[in-house]
């Protein structure tokens, strides 16, 4: 029978010759025609470690769920975050459209401040669910047609409010689908 060579420690960890053999991590080693054989088989390993495999898989299921998880919260709060922000958008467009309409106050209510909100709002509706983009998109052409006819004519007003309202509408479907 060959001779067995133990397993030693380097120099650094403070072990002698004959004191500390990891053989019990690793398992003897014999040394035959050159070539250094593992005396354990490999079940006999998955066996000893079979809680440490069970823990490594454990651990590696846990990381894959958080990040998961946490990339699915930033993606819902993004989403709530774009859709009240364009609910109070479309309020102060509704206020300015009023304004500009039943009141014909040209300083509160200049279509060129309607501007400024209506080029944000498909920005923000870029970061909510299908349906809002389009109406987002749909209320610009809108306010780009009708801008004008606000305070002389009926018609305008009812477009743009309208398209306010579907795109109002759609967003809020969108938010009540996060509860």
């Amino acid at each position: 029978m060959p001779e067995k060579w133990p397993i030693y420690c380097s120099a650094d960890s403070g072990f002698k010759r004959g004191r500390g053999r990891a053989t019990a991590i690793i398992g003897s080693i014999r040394r035959r025609s050159g070539a250094i054989l593992i005396h354990r088989k490999l079940y006999d390993q998955i066996r000893g470690n079979f809680v440490a495999l069970i823990s490594l898989v454990v651990a590696v299921s846990s990381l894959g769920y958080n990040t998961w998880r946490n990339e699915r919260t930033v993606h819902n709060r993004n989403i709530r975050s774009a859709g009240f922000e364009l609910l109070l958008k479309l309020g102060e467009l509704r206020e300015l459209v009023f304004l500009a309409h039943y009141d014909r106050d040209t300083e509160r209510g200049n279509p060129r401040r309607g501007w400024a909100y209506v080029l944000t709002l498909p920005d923000l509706g870029r970061n909510m669910p299908a349906p809002v983009p389009a109406s987002a998109e749909t209320l610009f052409v809108t306010w780009q047609q009708n801008r004008e006819g606000l305070g002389t004519a009926s018609g305008d007003i009812d477009r743009v409010t309208d398209a306010i309202d579907e795109l109002r509408g759609r967003v809020n479907a969108a938010l009540m689908e996060f509860d």
